[in-house]
């Protein structure tokens, strides 16, 4: 509802202007002010819509109140009513910028006409806010991802010609990732930060990174325990969207410059789900790897064949190297059983590795079998190990990574998931998404929306496809989620992208 106050002397007048304001139907909230100088003392300490004045008032008339309130109010509608005589007044008022006058006696029609004028601008006003506000956010959101994906504040105010104010610079200080293993941000586009935020009663922006990720940017004026938030962010999503998700926090930082450093680090410490999958809330110095943690002798060696079986170097490393000081520190595990299972890890190599020289495995383990020490059978089977290593940990992995992006340029279409990846190479998504990020440099759900984006703007530059199609030629089946994913990679909407002076004329329609 509009706020409108009434400045007169007159109560009679007050009376009659509330009287047609009710019959011409408009719904608004009065305030009467009984001469200028009351009115202004009211708008010092309230905002209202549109103030009503006569010119003639004691104390201050209505030319030095609308001066006043101009200066307190820019956008505000004035409308000033008085006598023929008073017209000069009127004159400069019209010249002040107050383009509504009407005359005593009021005219009940033209009073109407009036009105409607008034809160036809302020329609009008509200409008071009909205899309001043909705544009500096869809900037803003592009300015964040740009940060997120390392690119320095400095080039981004050039490309952008958008300066920050100071306060910009230090409004966050905490950042929180949210990672699915299936393309769940799409399933759940715009709606899912509206319910987070009323389910967790606090204010966070929200960027959507691509299908799989999301990160929460919180603001210093929060005080918050971070771990228990990131605890309920993840049994909301479990609970009301029945996804398993993964929930990383990351250190405090004091400026936005900071937070495409933040953010690699963030998705450093979401790889702990990899040895940890049992694990969905990772904070910085708060867990520790599966490696160092106390587990027991079956997890610990099926582990160990899951990972060999899977060629995750990484993981057999250091759950290898946790099962062996497991057995060096204790003295109570029988010698016939610690050979049984470290023999056991050398056949498995063996089949991984297809190694034909069965007679020469027989003999390292007969070896093994003999051996007095612990340190010997650790010896004797790290020559397996090590082998094992030197086979997968070499440039030689690098045409698994290749297959899997050979395959995402042919099928970037279709609907791609780390799963489906990790299947086409034989290996686990985790050990996928940790091997293609060490590989490339890039995480892999960024890699397939990068090139899934470079594909749209190759076809909204030179076709005339609706965006609707383009939408589903390069693998989004939402189109308001495509297009957004569109305008925080680019900075613009895909239609204005197309109209930009970057398309030939001919290929602008949509």
């Amino acid at each position: 509802m509009r706020t409108i106050l009434i400045a007169d002397d007159e109560r009679i007048e007050r009376e009659g202007i509330k009287f047609l304001l009710k019959e011409s139907g408009f719904e608004l909230q009065v305030i009467e002010a009984v001469h200028g100088k009351a009115a202004l003392e009211y708008l010092k300490h309230n905002k209202v819509d549109i103030l009503f004045t006569d010119i003639k008032m004691p104390f201050m008339d209505g030319l030095q109140l609308i001066q006043e309130a101009i200066l307190l109010y820019p956008d505000l509608k004035c409308v000033v009513f008085s006598g023929f005589s008073e017209f000069e007044y009127a004159k400069e008022a019209i010249r002040m910028g107050v383009n509504n006058y009407i005359l005593k006696p009021v005219d009940p029609d033209e009073f109407t006409k009036t009105i409607k004028e008034v809160f036809n601008e302020l329609n009008k006003q509200d409008l071009q806010e909205k899309i001043r506000q909705k544009k500096n956010s869809y900037l803003w959101d592009h300015i964040l991802y740009q940060l997120v994906n390392g690119i320095s504040l400095e080039a981004i105010q050039d490309r952008t010609d958008f300066m920050l104010d100071k306060n910009s610079f230090t409004m966050y200080h905490r950042m929180i990732l949210i990672e699915s293993n299936h393309n769940f941000f799409e399933r759940v586009n715009e709606i899912f930060s509206y319910e987070l935020k009323t389910n967790l009663q606090l204010q966070f922006d929200y960027l959507n990174l691509n299908m799989q990720q999301s990160i929460l940017l919180f603001k210093k004026t929060l005080s918050v325990d971070y771990e228990l938030l990131a605890q309920n962010i993840y049994k909301f999503i479990k609970e009301n969207y029945q996804e398993s998700c993964y929930v990383a926090v990351s250190r405090s930082f004091k400026n936005i410059s900071e937070i495409g450093e933040v953010f690699l680090k963030l998705e450093e410490l979401m790889e702990e789900k990899f040895y940890q999958p049992d694990d969905h809330v990772f904070m910085v110095g708060k867990n520790s790897s599966v490696f160092t943690k106390t587990k027991s002798e079956d997890e610990l060696i099926n582990l160990i064949h899951k990972d060999i079986r899977n060629k995750n170097i990484e993981g057999l490393k250091k759950n290898y190297e946790t099962l062996c000081n497991k057995y060096q520190e204790q003295t109570s595990f029988s010698q016939i059983f610690i050979k049984f299972i470290f023999s056991n890890i050398m056949k498995e190599v063996s089949a991984v590795l297809a190694f034909n020289n069965e007679n020469k495995l027989e003999k390292e383990i007969e070896e093994l079998y003999k051996s007095t020490k612990m340190q010997d059978v650790i010896e004797i089977t790290n020559r397996y190990i090590e082998r094992f290593i030197k086979s997968f940990n070499n440039p030689g992995m690098r045409t698994e990574i290749q297959a899997i992006k050979s395959y995402i340029y042919e099928n970037y279409q279709e609907d791609i998931s780390i799963q489906l990846l990790a299947e086409q190479v034989c290996l686990t998504p985790s050990y996928l998404s940790y091997i293609f990020k060490k590989e490339t440099g890039c995480n892999l759900n960024k890699f397939i929306k990068a090139y899934r984006m470079d594909k749209a703007k190759e076809l909204l530059k030179c076709t005339q496809m609706k965006i609707v199609h383009i939408c589903e030629l390069v693998g989004y089946t939402n189109v308001s989620y495509f297009c957004q994913n569109f305008k925080d990679s680019f900075g613009v909407s895909p239609e204005k992208y197309r109209q930009s002076g970057e398309v030939n004329e001919k290929e602008k329609t949509i």
